[in-house]
């Protein structure tokens, strides 16, 4: 049999590919991005890694993350991934952020989705082209700066709405993966809205990335009408919805979130989820459903909040007070299950393993450690980041990490087979109807992009703490498009070869 000539060579691990159900030792061939050769036999190589004893598997797709920076890539290069995606959020001007990214490079591939809601602040608060194009072309320091904006929470007109409309298919004819909608942040909005978005969503045939609108702890509402709202967007538009972190939404009513899902899929519906497997949310403690007034009419005391910038457990509801109207835009944990606690703990697990849903890690970005500091004065494009002064939830740099040690290693709740599914061609085939460079990633496939995961499964060891930051441990290599940007379990910092992801186009 006649072999290709090889450019990289992966020899002697364990090879597990779920969707072309492969679970065996062979070797992997590269030539140039793409993958060219699986099988027992050993093709020459400019260059070959032996990984015997470890596990390869496809590179991790993150279908939700906030950490587009260059210090976002590189923590989540060493959790195994090798597509991230700012879908839940997205960006407007969505082409701002990707010639950003494009100009500094990026270890990682990315893409971004249209960002509604930076649509309907542009609008709403009149964005004259100065307004436009001051806004940060990275996603979560623009929402950070929204944040004191006196409109864009409050219902549309009429008018606004088709304003809005167009200026979200804009983004769209940028390329924009779907349509994000944080539609928990501006809950006002009309239902004629959140349909016309699903309509619009329809005739683009891309999904919508919901942040839905009533989570836990929301006054006079329940997670299960958040859900419902959104199954029945699915039902009368026949929109794609894909549900973004359901385990920290639906805390408190998992089950009967998950007994709806779970109908509406065999109904055939076209509805998908994801969650990270972490107790602790993230976000601005300037969001509406964390004012004093929400947690204390659900009896939720102020020191579920930690707020980042001093690490500080928000002691009362006047310290949050004063915080939010000092820093609407900083960054909070809210703890939604105490890991402390082992009941709790147990319904983190159940949450995180609902069925066929994927593994998504909600990633932020790093910040100062100073409430006095902001982003601007941290130099995050060195590495190795600082070893203090900075923090960040450990989402960012363990998501997958731990899902594949706790979840399987240590609890033995998921398959390894599952666990990589769900990491690696589960987010690919809720993508696959309309980005077509979906079909290249996900498995291992010849023919397939040459981004692959290698990881020593004992060795695993994610990190769990907002400070110090600190990379997972036991990621042993990462190609990016047969390129190595982590070798030996090093980070190589000059590797930049991650490329935009597309609707319309492929890497």
């Amino acid at each position: 049999m006649d072999f290709p000539l090889c450019d990289v060579l992966i020899t002697g691990g364990r090879v597990i590919d779920p969707e072309n159900a492969i679970d065996v030792e062979v070797n992997i061939g590269i030539v140039g991005d793409k993958i060219a050769y699986v099988g027992e036999g050993t093709p020459e190589a400019q260059s070959v890694i032996d990984v015997r004893g470890k596990i390869v598997a496809p590179g991790f797709i993150d279908l939700h993350s906030h950490a587009q920076d260059l210090a976002g890539h590189r923590l989540q290069a060493l959790d195994g991934v090798t597509t991230s995606l700012e879908l839940e959020g997205g960006a407007a001007p969505v082409s701002k952020s990707y010639d950003w990214s494009n100009s500094e490079g990026r270890p990682l591939h990315y893409g971004y989705s249209a960002g509604w809601l930076y649509s309907r602040a542009i609008i709403k608060e009149q964005f004259d082209e100065n307004a436009v194009a001051g806004l940060s072309a990275l996603p979560l320091d623009a929402f950070s700066a929204i944040q004191g904006g006196a409109h864009w929470r409050e219902p549309a007109t009429a008018e606004e709405l088709q304003q809005i409309l167009g200026l979200v298919e804009e983004q769209l004819d940028a390329g924009a993966i779907g349509i994000g909608v944080l539609l928990g942040y501006a809950p006002r909005t009309s239902s004629e809205e959140l349909h016309a978005l699903g309509k619009l969503a329809m005739k683009r045939q891309v999904p919508l990335f919901v942040h839905m609108r009533w989570g836990a702890r929301v006054p006079d509402h329940t997670p299960v009408e958040g859900v419902s709202e959104l199954l029945e967007l699915s039902r009368t538009t026949g929109a794609q919805v894909h549900l973004c972190h359901f385990a920290s939404s639906n805390a408190s009513m998992v089950e009967e979130s998950a007994q709806l899902i779970s109908e509406a899929q065999a109904e055939g519906l076209p509805f998908t989820t994801e969650s990270y497997p972490f107790g602790l949310a993230s976000t601005v403690i300037g969001a509406e459903f964390l004012s004093p007034e929400s947690l204390q009419a659900t009896n939720t005391p102020a020191s579920t909040i930690t707020y980042l910038k001093t690490g500080e457990e928000v002691a009362s509801f006047e310290r949050l007070r004063r915080l939010r109207a000092e820093d609407p835009g900083g960054l909070c944990l809210i703890r939604y299950y105490d890991e402390r606690e082992p009941a709790q703990l147990e319904q983190l697990k159940q949450a995180v393993s609902l069925q066929g849903a994927a593994f998504a890690s909600d990633a932020m970005v790093v910040q100062p450690l100073d409430q006095a500091a902001d982003r601007s004065g941290l130099d995050l494009s060195q590495w190795p980041l600082p070893s203090e002064g900075i923090t960040v939830h450990p989402r960012t740099t363990s998501c997958y990490v731990r899902a594949l040690s706790w979840l399987h290693r240590d609890t033995g709740t998921l398959g390894l087979s599952e666990v990589i599914d769900r990491s690696s061609a589960l987010p690919a085939r809720i993508l696959r109807s309309s980005v077509p460079a979906m079909e290249r990633k996900g498995h291992l496939g010849v023919g397939a992009d040459a981004d692959v995961v290698i990881f020593d499964l004992q060795r695993l060891e994610p990190n769990t703490s907002f400070a110090p930051v600190t990379p997972s441990k036991g990621i042993e290599h990462v190609l990016v498009g047969g390129t190595a940007v982590v070798s030996g379990g090093e980070l190589l910092p000059e590797q930049r070869p991650g490329q935009p992801v597309f609707v319309s186009t492929s890497t």
